[in-house]
């Protein structure tokens, strides 16, 4: 699978090993709480979401060993070949039902992530619509962020 070479350009620069290597590397999160998705990090973005887990008080022990489990443990480094190509594991290919087919890319504020593509506008495509249905005709989605 290809990674777009925007996603490849922002994986680069937030890994704090790029200046010794040309191909970016990532973390993979799979963990159950996705459900038919992963998340897709880059290596700095990754180390501080494991620092805030371990930061977490100690009268949170058993969250933060929850947290551990569904970001440390449930995630896996990759790194893609000079065309930017990456060979997802097979535990991960089953969990986004990917035999072949089109992987969607969705890039968000600190992540981005992967989904089967026909799995993805049969539920999040679908939602989306259902919440502007919603909405009425004029409402404009920037409206929703205070100053606009």
């Amino acid at each position: 699978m290809s990674i777009p070479a925007d996603f490849r350009r922002i994986l680069l620069a937030g890994d704090p090993e790029s200046a010794s290597r040309q191909n970016p590397r990532m973390k993979i999160v799979y963990g159950q709480h996705l459900k038919r998705h992963v998340q897709v990090y880059t290596m700095d973005e990754h180390q501080r979401i494991v620092d805030d887990i371990y930061a977490m008080p100690r009268e949170k022990a058993l969250d933060q060993k929850r947290m551990a489990h569904l970001y440390v443990t449930q995630s896996q480094t990759l790194e893609a070949d000079k065309d930017g190509r990456v060979i997802l594991p097979k535990s991960i290919r089953e969990k986004l039902e990917i035999e072949e087919g089109d992987v969607y890319f969705r890039g968000l504020i600190s992540n981005f992530e992967m989904w089967n593509d026909d799995i993805f506008k049969s539920t999040v495509n679908a939602d989306i619509d259902d919440w502007l249905g919603d909405m009425g005709d004029d409402f404009d989605p920037l409206s929703l962020l205070g100053g606009v």
